[in-house]
């Protein structure tokens, strides 16, 4: 497995001339992906089958045990010869044409989600392996709404107002992420550890599943797996912790009047917190609902520190490491 892999990243290296002038960005925009000349999809798959043939794995951002390794490199090596069968080009002197599944059907979708209903009457009936299909195609959906929480709690939003023909729904969950991000870019607030082109890049890419419900290549969901883990993992969100406190600094406040003001507090005492100098989250707020862009217009965003979440990880018995 790991020669057809190394000859295969060979292969396409010497074989493909890659303008690298392609973009600034580590993740393709969506008109990149759709090139003809597939030059995003193959210049992630060289960035990620290095990677993968490398002894010290260290993928997604923490290391992987050797079964994982193993698991990745077959999946790699089947969605690779599917690509190029696909896409009609060459990868190997040896290649061989490789067709296989690359969309599950509404028929499929609507069983799956009746099987975890009535799991004991559908340990007789026969998926044809689409239950496995669908855990792997549906890693983009779990990826969007992963990052839509998370530039929720990153800004603090609690609700919107939305008004549309006069009419306006109060505190409603209405949270437009791609106008939102692309505000962020222009207002310049925050300091995170990954570029905001990266993130509407990624959530771009990850609606596409929501409405076809058609495959992404697996180097595409690593590569997005691999820079949100800058936001994810334990280890990065500890480095923007900070003490609530600070958040009251301007404040002037006395010994007492802190006390009480944390006691009366509601949200996390350890907030994550991507604010640059001379921002906070209600300077963002009245710039937001101050937007020039019509089509932010209709929300009015209720930001709060309340709703900026504390770090948080799941414990690894193995590593001792909470991830």
């Amino acid at each position: 497995m790991n020669e057809k892999l190394f000859n295969y990243a060979k292969y396409i290296k010497n074989t493909f001339e890659l303008n690298k002038k392609i973009s600034g960005n580590l993740f393709p925009s969506k008109k990149e992906f759709e090139n003809d000349h597939n030059e995003a999809h193959i210049r992630l798959i060289i960035d990620q089958v290095e990677k993968l043939l490398s002894e010290n794995i260290n993928i997604l951002g923490f290391g992987l045990l050797d079964e994982d390794k193993l698991v990745l490199r077959q999946h790699f090596v089947n969605d690779l010869e599917q690509f190029s069968t696909a896409s009609n080009i060459t990868i190997s002197d040896k290649w061989s044409l490789s067709f296989s599944q690359s969309k599950i059907s509404a028929h499929a979708f609507y069983h799956l989600a009746t099987s975890r209903l009535l799991p004991e009457t559908y340990k007789t009936i026969d998926l044809m392996g689409n239950k496995g299909t669908f855990d792997v195609y549906s890693i983009p959906f779990k990826i969007r709404v992963a990052l839509e929480n998370k530039i929720k709690s990153i800004i603090g939003f609690e609700s919107s107002d939305v008004t549309r023909f006069n009419k306006t729904k109060h505190k409603t969950d209405d949270f437009p992420v791609s106008l939102v991000l692309q505000e962020l870019k222009k207002l310049k607030c925050l300091d995170l550890p990954c570029s905001l082109d990266d993130l509407m890049n990624i959530y771009s890419w990850s609606c596409s599943f929501c409405h076809t419900g058609k495959k992404e290549y697996l180097w595409t969901s690593m590569k997005a797996l691999e820079i949100l883990s800058l936001l994810f993992l334990h280890c990065n969100q500890k480095k923007n912790e900070i003490d609530v406190s600070e958040l009251w600094k301007e404040d002037s406040l006395s010994s007492n009047d802190l006390i009480q003001k944390l006691m009366n507090y509601k949200g996390m005492v350890n907030p994550i917190y991507y604010f640059k100098d001379n921002w906070n989250v209600k300077r963002l707020e009245k710039k937001l609902n101050t937007s020039k862009n019509r089509s932010l217009q209709p929300y009015s965003f209720n930001l709060s520190e309340v709703a900026l979440e504390e770090p948080f990880g799941f414990f690894c018995s193995k590593t001792k490491k909470i991830l």
